[in-house]
């Protein structure tokens, strides 16, 4: 039978099993995330007789309410991003954190987010406006784009060097385009509401044809712009 009476163990034993504990426990926490995702994505709830993933766990799996909830949605975040899953079993990301960047992760920026929350506090994610996180993911995630979209780059090639830009797809743009276009517009999004605001938006921007291409657009400075 096991005892929880650990008195007569020594210091260094203590934190030695101690550290030996988390990180079993941490990695059963993935593996528990991986189960929860597989029956919640089977919808293996139902013949067990329960409504939805949350009541069966805390129904059948006898979680609480907040537990539920938080592995439930951890564990749906971990099946669309399965980098989520060795970084919760090596301790790099605590669940409060994948919580919290649960909702901002998409396929462009997962790799970014999910590596700026490694080892960081509840507190150091989460902000009101957006997690400081956030903010320096997506910097480094617009500084990709600029120089994959639209050929941003403080120091371009000289003329002389350059390789000439050519293609005949119509919907290629050159480089020195998409740079000129990305100037005008001070890399931001260009559309304007009916009331007259120009949106905000810096990141996750598109080179978008003024005049559809099937239309007669061309990829010009003039013929093209900045769209989120």
């Amino acid at each position: 039978m096991r005892t929880y009476d650990l008195s007569q163990l020594g210091d260094a034993v203590v934190v030695r099993h101690l550290d030996a504990v988390v990180a079993t426990h941490r990695a059963s926490t993935a593996e528990l995330l991986a189960y929860i995702a597989e029956a919640d994505s089977r919808r293996l709830y139902a013949p067990a007789g329960y409504p939805s993933m949350f009541a069966y766990c805390v129904g059948h799996l006898r979680c609480s309410e907040d537990a539920a909830s938080k592995r439930i949605h951890a564990a749906r975040a971990a099946r669309q991003f399965p980098a989520i899953f060795p970084a919760v079993a090596d301790g790099r990301l605590h669940l409060s954190a994948v919580c919290l960047l649960a909702p901002h992760l998409t396929p462009a920026n997962a790799d970014e987010l999910i590596a700026a929350a490694f080892h960081k506090t509840k507190a150091d994610v989460r902000s009101n406006d957006a997690a400081d996180v956030i903010d320096r993911a997506l910097d480094a995630l617009v500084t990709k784009l600029e120089k994959r979209k639209c050929a941003a780059t403080t120091r371009p090639r000289s003329r002389a060097a350059r390789v000439p830009d050519t293609s005949h797809n119509p919907r290629h743009v050159p480089a020195e385009v998409r740079r000129a276009v990305w100037e005008r517009d001070s890399g931001r999004c260009t559309f304007v509401s009916d009331s007259g605001h120009r949106c905000d938006s810096r990141t996750l921007l598109e080179l978008d044809h003024v005049d559809p291409v099937a239309r007669g657009g061309q990829a010009t400075v003039d013929g093209l712009r900045l769209r989120c």
